[in-house]
């Protein structure tokens, strides 16, 4: 991302128990943020109200229904027009997007219904059990199309806690002897005909067991499940403040009852075993195939009754080896980083830039890249490298665990690669090599920032490390403005490094 980079992000605010769009366009937008953009929340003219804290970090406008008055709000803010808009909106389609390409060079969108046409140049759908194929015809036959809870859009709190949170549940088969610490969050605006009747029955099991709830001193529930806290100690109602620490809350869990929105993803990044209520019809698909994934148990609360949810919660508390097996699944659904693989891909695209994985049939042009006479002299090994014995190193290497190799395209022409060997857990060598004949245009910056970013978002990554020759000025250059810290030459050599501090550990 580059820090004249313009992002506007059009989402609906009040939809947040069937889809979350104010949560994960927030955790998309402070992505996209880190890697340097600039940020316009585009939301409906209550946003403000119904999310708390949403001016609090990007500029919000709010705008009416259509696209004029986003399209509007762009030019006002950014008279030379957007580098992208990012619309999450149930109500609009193709034309509402070809609209706002008045004032954005790029489109975006976020979807999980697959059920209208969009004009876009990505599009992004976390729903399990999503495909490709859902969108065929939707959206044009060369537009990407991210598909599944790998681009689940997350903050970054649930991935910082997900390694400690997977090591406390390698204990769960035990059970835990002290009874089993519940969270329940269906929303802070809960209605009251779901949650106030589970509570009541769940209060009546034996079952040892301690419930805090997040819900909003406005929601039409508060008072009455505030008074059922007041008679059982069991019951605690945590309000707004509660859902700050949500990431926190979840992780001690020793079992969850939630929606099966945003906060459905969240549980699965830090394994919590759930019993998940499907409260709006376009979670369904995505609910259903959690519970075939053996990640939750899902009911609905109009088929199945409450009655069916307290006996699954009763098994569930005393069978902490099925809610071990249940956390095991949920953290193979996700692992937190769809925010920053999102990001990347719209930072990619904002370059006119194609980032991906190499493939055998790209052997020929990276030997051709590596044999260069420039790239020669400035390797450790500077003899040219014969075809035969290149294409049996590469076959190897785009099939090793521990070697990543990413191609850089623009305008359908590979141009260069980057290689990361991984070295120790978490730290990675990285290389790079340009097509010689794209020289000079800026683009070794490019794609060694875009590949960094792509790493950073695919693996646990700690620390990068590099080395290029002392008289390779250009090498030391490129790295540097990547963020890599040049060491003190040795032997005619400098190591480079650079730690993982823009997006956090995961």
């Amino acid at each position: 991302m580059a820090e004249h980079d313009r992002v506007a992000i059009r989402f609906d605010a009040s939809v947040s128990i069937g889809g979350g769009h104010a949560a994960r366009c927030l955790a998309l937008a402070d992505a996209l943020a880190a890697e340097g953009a600039e940020i316009l929340l585009l939301v409906n003219p209550d946003g403000e109200q119904l999310v708390a804290g949403l001016g609090s970090v990007h500029p919000v406008q709010t705008v009416d229904a259509g696209g004029a008055g986003a399209v509007a709000a762009m030019t006002r803010t950014w008279p030379d027009g957007a580098s992208l808009a990012i619309i999450d909106h149930y109500g609009w389609g193709a034309a509402d997007a070809r609209l706002m390409r008045t004032a954005a060079r790029r489109i975006a969108v976020i979807d999980d219904l697959a059920n209208r046409g969009h004009d876009c140049d990505l599009l992004v759908d976390q729903n399990l059990g999503r495909t490709v194929r859902d969108y065929a015809g939707l959206v044009g036959p060369e537009t990407p199309v991210l598909v599944g809870p790998r681009y689940a859009l997350l903050r970054p709190e649930f991935r910082a806690l997900r390694e400690a949170a997977g090591v406390a549940r390698t204990t769960l088969d035990e059970g835990p002897a002290r009874g089993v610490d519940v969270l329940i969050s269906l929303g802070l605006s809960s209605s009251a005909d779901i949650l106030l009747p589970m509570c009541e029955a769940l209060s009546q099991p034996k079952t040892r067991a301690r419930f805090r709830i997040v819900l909003a001193p406005s929601a039409a529930s508060y008072r009455a499940v505030a008074d059922l806290s007041a008679r059982d100690p069991r019951f605690e109602v945590l309000g707004p403040q509660g859902a700050k620490d949500l990431a926190g809350m979840m992780a001690s869990a020793d079992l969850a009852i939630g929606g099966a929105g945003v906060t459905a993803w969240e549980r699965c990044t830090l394994g919590v075993p759930s019993l998940v209520l499907v409260l709006a019809g376009n979670q369904r698909s995505g609910a259903l195939a959690l519970d075939e994934a053996g990640a939750a148990k899902v009911f609905e609360p109009d088929a199945d009754g409450i009655e069916g949810l307290v006996r699954a919660f009763e098994h569930l508390a005393g069978a902490g080896e099925a809610r071990a097996a249940m956390a095991r699944a949920a953290r193979h659904v996700t692992d937190g980083r769809g925010a920053l693989r999102v990001a990347a891909a719209c930072g990619d695209m904002m370059r006119g830039l194609r980032l991906r994985l190499a493939v055998l049939d790209d052997g020929e042009d990276v030997w051709r890249w590596r044999n260069a006479p420039d790239a020669r002299a400035a390797s450790r090994v500077t003899d040219e490298i014969p075809l035969t014995a290149h294409l049996d190193w590469f076959q190897r290497a785009v099939t090793s665990p521990r070697r990543v190799i990413l191609i850089g395209e623009r305008a359908a022409t590979a141009f260069g690669m980057v290689r990361f060997d991984e070295t120790a857990p978490g730290t990675w060598d990285v290389s790079i090599a340009l097509d010689p004949l794209q020289a000079g245009q800026g683009l070794g910056t490019l794609l060694l920032r875009r590949a960094c970013a792509w790493m950073m978002a695919d693996r646990d990554v700690r620390r990068l490390t590099a080395t290029a020759r002392t008289t390779n000025a250009a090498s030391l250059r490129l790295f540097a403005r990547n963020g890599f810290t040049l060491g003190k030459p040795d032997a005619g050599w400098v190591a480079m490094t650079t730690e993982r501090h823009v997006h956090g550990n995961a």
